[in-house]
């Protein structure tokens, strides 16, 4: 006897419906596409009659834009250059245009033209460290770093009113030193999207999303299982601080979730009879072979050339006897800590 699943035939004449309407949509695109050239074709042998109509010129830029034909928009405006719109306006849509062609070498030639004309404008640094961020898009050479870097120069003269442009500058910092792993530079990154605007909701977002991504990646750091915990925990509380912000934000309560399966599959690694320490003296020299024994037991280790050490102690055990040649020795209640770093006093 064979099954049948009712719905199959339902779900293949969705399918072949969906299929049909994407046909005919395409049809429609390549017929107003079609039209479209012939409407531009219109303006070309419009523009023979007279090659330096600015107006004429205009509406054919702006047109080719609107329709993103972004090449064609920004040949047209360099025409008007040599026609006297040479003006910091129209080399910045001739920048965009060719920006948002992906013609980036020549993207890049016109806003450095900008800097040069008008060293003043600040936007024309920050679209050369977009355009050597759309070249590098996974930061491999950093290309775009010296770039925001010129541009957060030029617009820390007014902070208040680049805010939301400093604020992207500081992200791709932020996130160019964590991929590195300089943790230390990309935290500090992150605290600048933060001070910036504290009333700014977007910008904490931001800012707290993205120390929380360098704790989660400092766990890396450290090799003992139960040192990389508080990283766990540091990060869980910056999502936590986007939640406070904002409770419905998906991104945040999923990083949750995951950091939390981290931690908690690293906590069933840890052995909660393991301790370890390093034995130093009061100058912090290290003392190697020195003995850490549990009080009444057999239990002992003795520490290596950097004075450090790691053994399994019995259940319920209540004190360790620290000693070394030379040293007095020390009595060290056991707790729940499994990290016992002890400082010996000379005889």
């Amino acid at each position: 006897m064979s099954s049948r699943n009712p719905n199959r035939g339902q779900t293949r004449e969705r399918i072949e419906s969906l299929n049909l309407r994407k046909d005919s949509l395409v049809q429609q695109i390549n017929k107003a596409d079609a039209e479209i050239d012939m409407a531009f074709e219109s303006y070309q042998k419009a523009l023979e009659y007279d090659p330096d109509d600015i107006n004429l010129l205009s509406e054919i830029a702006t047109n080719y834009y609107t329709y993103r034909r972004f090449e064609g928009a920004a040949r047209t405006w360099e025409k008007m250059l040599d026609l006297g719109r040479d003006d910091v306006n129209n080399y910045m849509q001739i920048g965009r245009a060719y920006y948002m062609a992906g013609n980036y070498k020549k993207a890049d030639s016109i806003f450095t033209i900008v800097t040069q004309k008008f060293p003043d404008n600040i936007q024309s640094y920050l679209m050369i460290a977009r355009t050597y961020s759309r070249m590098d898009p996974d930061l491999k050479e950093g290309l775009a770093k010296p770039k925001f870097e010129t541009f957060l120069e030029k617009a820390s003269v007014d902070p208040v009113a680049n805010a939301r442009e400093m604020v992207e500058a500081f992200g791709y910092l932020g996130y160019y030193y964590l991929k590195r792993g300089n943790y230390s530079k990309a935290d500090a990154w992150y605290d600048r999207m933060i001070n910036i605007d504290p009333d700014n909701e977007d910008f904490l977002i931001r800012g707290y999303s993205g120390k929380a991504n360098v704790w989660f990646m400092m766990s890396e750091l450290v090799d003992e299982l139960d040192e990389k915990i508080p990283y766990f925990d540091k990060a869980i509380s910056y999502h936590q601080k986007v939640l406070d912000i904002d409770p419905d934000n998906r991104a945040a309560r999923s990083s949750i979730q995951y950091v939390n399966s981290v931690k908690k599959n690293t906590l069933v690694h840890i052995n909660p009879n393991e301790i370890r320490g390093v034995i130093r003296n009061e100058s912090g020299q290290p003392i190697d072979e020195a003995s850490v024994r549990v009080k009444d037991t057999a239990a002992e280790t003795l520490t290596n050339s950097r004075g450090e050490f790691k053994f399994e102690i019995p259940l319920s055990s209540e004190n360790l006897l620290v000693n070394a040649n030379g040293y007095q020795m020390k009595e060290i209640p056991i707790t729940n800590s499994r990290i016992y770093n002890v400082v010996l006093e000379k005889e």
